[in-house]
């Protein structure tokens, strides 16, 4: 049986041939270990784990976690490794270090071409999941994996789609680094600038000799308006990890029933009262102006001729700060933060025109994570049209 991708490579017309994997790749998988001390397996190899093989993480293989004395398999960088058990099923990563696996992952050796076979088991690990595992953790057997067809052009092909994929994932590696650099920078700098040690303006002041204030000096709660009509589309929630206000994607399912809704306004503080302490708080942007959440989800306006709303985020933003308030948390079982405990702790705040220099900055490093981030985006699709029309 034969077929073309439809994507090739210029000057490459032979038919790619269809083979099971065990075709073209060896197999063995690692055996059951005898203890579970914390040492290195031999003594100074690291032990891998089926929930460290993620494709996404293939530098981070290193554990703590080793045996001396086992039947664990020795794997080598360059080995294609398939985590067969446990929450990572169906993931797949290429090994970066000399190591040892026990009997939760497959080791894939090539004689030919190792990247492109891991780029074939990529591009079918959203079908192995949803054909074996049936979308749940689960177990997948070696036998699956070696029975995969898989459609192989020649050697010298193999080896043109493989440095592209090597390209795209090392550019792609460098971007996450890139961000990762750029976040610590951001993560330094504010706490430098909420500690004192860094000042925007040439104002005369000491950080240090500002006098605490409460919060409810440059906040207030707003006027609760309901809407006429619940609109299930403009229904907000707060994800946790400063990871921002959203649409809340389950508003479907929801039962509105006796639940009340309020009206929300652009600007406004927005923090979820279960998880306020775990980053679950923002300023709702424009976008956003008029939508809707519960009581549980409350916003507070804030006073802009005092306190700028982006200044109050990045006071917030720091997790030495926010995870403090768990504090102020009341209640039995799921402990909240109401508004009027919120607005009675103490912030120190710089003049307006301090402020308004520290968010100007702040913002600028956002802006350039955020570009980084589109290019990781850009990437990562650029890889997955790839997967879908180079390989049949």
């Amino acid at each position: 049986m034969f077929a073309f991708p439809t994507l090739r490579f210029p000057g490459f017309e032979e038919e790619w041939i269809l083979k099971k994997l065990n075709e073209v790749a060896n197999f063995y998988s690692g055996g059951t270990p005898l203890t579970s001390k914390k040492e290195y397996f031999d003594g100074n190899i690291p032990f891998i784990r089926s929930g460290e093989i993620d494709s996404d993480k293939t530098e981070q293989f290193i554990t703590e976690l080793g045996l001396k004395s086992s039947s664990a398999k020795l794997v080598d960088t360059g080995d294609i490794l398939y985590a067969l058990y446990g929450a990572n099923s169906g993931e797949v990563a290429i090994c970066k270090i000399h190591g040892a696996i026990n009997q939760a992952i497959l080791c894939i050796k090539s004689e030919e071409n190792h990247y492109f076979i891991y780029s074939y088991l990529l591009l079918k690990k959203e079908y192995v999941t949803k054909t074996f595992l049936q979308g749940g953790q689960g177990n997948l057997s070696a036998e699956i994996i070696k029975n995969l067809e898989i459609k192989v052009p020649s050697l010298l092909e193999q080896q043109k789609i493989a440095m592209l994929f090597s390209i795209l994932d090392e550019r792609i590696t460098t971007q996450k680094k890139i961000i990762e650099d750029l976040i610590t920078v951001k993560n330094i700098v504010i706490k430098k600038i909420f500690e004192g040690k860094l000042q925007f303006t040439s104002e005369d002041y000491n950080f240090s000799h500002l006098q605490p204030k409460t919060l409810s000096e440059f906040l207030s709660i707003p006027r609760k308006i309901k809407p006429d009509i619940i609109d299930k589309d403009k229904l907000l929630t707060v994800k946790l990890h400063l990871k921002g206000v959203h649409k809340n994607e389950k508003s479907e399912t929801l039962s509105i029933g006796a639940t009340n809704y309020f009206v929300r306004e652009k600007g406004q503080f927005i923090y979820g009262k279960q998880n306020l302490f775990n980053g679950a708080f923002a300023i709702i942007p424009d976008c956003y102006d008029g939508f809707l959440s519960s009581a549980d989800v409350p916003a507070l306006e804030i006073n802009s001729d005092r306190l700028n709303g982006k200044y109050l985020f990045y006071l917030f933003s720091r997790e030495s700060f926010y995870k403090k308030l768990e504090d102020i948390s009341t209640g039995s079982g799921s402990k909240r933060i109401h508004e009027a405990d919120l607005l009675k702790i103490k912030i120190l705040v710089p003049s307006l025109v301090e402020q308004n220099k520290v968010v100007k900055f702040l913002s600028s490093l956002d802006e350039k994570i955020n570009v980084e981030k589109d290019l990781v985006i850009n990437y990562e699709n650029q890889k997955k049209y790839l997967l879908a029309n180079l390989f049949v």
